[in-house]
């Protein structure tokens, strides 16, 4: 990585003395405005857990530490083993409603399509047979009645006639 930046550097114009220093006083800044809170971090960690740093954290962790950690990793394997559960589960769901609706649905799909064409079939021809019931009677009553019309109106001059 040093390599790298040496490279890189070669390859840029030569800096003035002023620009150099200006240089390394801005990477300075940056650099401690980056790693300080690092730094109070890795501080603070010490303070409250003086061993959790060290390489023989587990000697020095108390009985309720052991217990809180070794609680966090049961949880964790719990939430593996559900997550698996989980998978499992909609592996399972998949398999079922393809079985379910498999090869039977398009056959399914047809019969009820078949149903559907099948009680159209049957509105349209009640439809037809209720219009032509309709107008044919309509047709038969205008003419009754054109025929009752026409006999009040000779009964009707006869009983003119006789009057006079």
């Amino acid at each position: 990585m040093i390599r790298i930046i040496c490279l890189e550097c070669s390859r840029c114009p030569p800096l003035s003395y002023i620009d150099s220093k200006a240089v390394r006083t801005k990477l300075a800044e940056n650099l401690r405005t980056i790693l300080t809170p690092i730094a109070q971090l890795g501080d603070k960690i010490r303070t409250e857990l003086p061993g959790a740093l060290a390489k023989e954290e587990e000697a020095q962790l108390t009985q309720g530490q052991k217990e809180i950690i070794r609680m966090q990793k049961e949880q964790r394997d719990c939430l593996e083993k559900l997550v698996h559960m989980h998978h499992q589960k909609c592996v399972l769901m998949m398999e079922a409603a393809e079985l379910k609706m498999g090869p039977l649905l398009g056959h399914e799909l047809k019969l009820q399509q078949a149903q559907a064409q099948l009680l159209q079939t049957k509105a349209d021809l009640l439809r037809m047979y209720l219009i032509n019931e309709i107008f044919s009677r309509t047709d038969h009553s205008l003419k009754a009645h054109e025929e009752v019309d026409k006999y009040i109106d000779e009964l009707l001059r006869a009983n003119q006639t006789e009057r006079r």
